[in-house]
């Protein structure tokens, strides 16, 4: 059941899929698709904003209803 928590190295297909979720869009919200992109999530001061917005959101909201 948890073998996969003894491996001592990291199988290169599940590299693959790992890096293929940090890339693929799963959210349908507008603001998320249009804001967080590669082209805006590029490690600079100005990425931080769009996070800092994208966590005030979340924080307001839930399952993407404001309450």
């Amino acid at each position: 059941m948890f073998g996969s928590l003894n491996r001592s190295k990291l199988i290169k297909n599940d590299l693959k899929g790992i890096a293929k979720l940090m890339y693929q869009d799963v959210s349908k919200d507008t603001w998320d698709q249009e804001n967080l992109t590669k082209r805006n999530l590029d490690f600079t001061m100005e990425s931080i904003r769009y996070i800092d917005a994208y966590t005030k959101r979340l924080s307001t909201t839930y399952m993407g209803v404001n309450f």
